[in-house]
């Protein structure tokens, strides 16, 4: 019978565990030098995001350059559905749009932004002036030829209402080294960590037969 309550017991805390969490980490970059904050591991993905704002206004040359061979090893583009996964976290809707502010979703939009940013670090906010704000991101994504392929989340607004939103991928963006508001969106696998409900039941089986041991004992 006790068996039998620790199973149930066991089966029925899983509907409270969260199956995944975006953790902000620091980026041990070689020996001794850490940056802070910098990189966000996605644990539904096994991903690892690095700050846009670290690698912003910086030429595609350079940056493909650092991923064969130098610091950035190990990084690569993030595919778009990566990206489109990482925004739907972040309270994005999961399709593209572009809307004026007449529209509900902006507050929805303005809001997952917010958190993105404070994430993943804001790229067009700089060119923000007066009562006109911009907010959000800017990012070449995995595709590109001869035209960089890249994805945007931003806001617009104007005395504080938002006027604009884009949401989505594009069909090209401009070189990060000619637009000082694009970035890149890099990622890296990460070691998969045994699944939340797997541990659980690896350490509930394991409980199970220590009471099973400890009946057969007093037996």
């Amino acid at each position: 019978m006790l068996i039998r309550i620790v199973t149930i017991i066991i089966f029925l805390s899983f509907p409270i565990i969260s199956y995944s969490a975006l953790i902000q980490t620091d980026w041990l970059i070689a020996p001794g030098i850490v940056e802070e904050g910098v990189i966000t591991r996605d644990t539904s993905t096994s991903l690892e995001w690095l700050s846009l704002e670290r690698m912003l206004g910086r030429p595609i040359d350079s940056v493909s350059s650092w991923m064969s061979d130098g610091y950035l090893k190990g990084w690569r583009f993030a595919e778009e559905d990566e990206v489109v996964g990482l925004l739907v976290n972040f309270g994005f809707p999961g399709y593209d749009y572009s809307l004026n502010g007449s529209h509900s979703d902006p507050e929805l939009i303005d809001s997952s932004i917010n958190i993105l940013t404070s994430y993943l670090g804001d790229t067009v906010s700089s060119v923000s002036s007066g009562n006109v704000q911009y907010s959000g991101v800017i990012g070449v994504i995995e595709g590109q030829e001869e035209e960089l392929n890249g994805f945007t989340a931003y806001t617009i607004s104007i005395n504080g209402n938002i006027e604009y939103v884009h949401y989505g991928s594009s069909c090209c963006v401009e070189d990060p080294i000619i637009n000082s508001t694009t970035s890149y969106f890099l990622v890296r696998e990460t070691p998969s960590p045994v699944p939340i409900p797997a541990a659980i039941w690896l350490f509930g089986s394991g409980l199970i037969g220590l009471v099973g041991y400890s009946r057969r004992k007093k037996a």
